[in-house]
């Protein structure tokens, strides 16, 4: 079993990325809902959106699978 060394240099670099990243998602998603927060017509348009959403997922009714297994 080979067991592969890494340096602390390449962590740093790899922990300052996956930060860096973070803090670009979190600031996009920051942005967003702030968006949605000053305008009470987005605001809204999103809450129907996902009523319908849900309201349409608990109408269809689950498929049953034809196959019927046995034990």
């Amino acid at each position: 079993m080979k067991v592969y060394r890494s340096s602390g240099l390449g962590c740093l670099f790899l922990a300052l990325l996956v930060l860096f990243v973070l803090s670009l998602v979190l600031r996009l998603a920051g942005f967003v809902v702030f968006r949605l927060l000053s305008s009470p017509l987005l605001l809204l348009l999103v809450l129907i959106f996902f009523l319908m959403r849900r309201k349409s997922s608990q109408e269809m009714p689950e498929k049953k699978s034809e196959i019927e297994y046995e034990f």
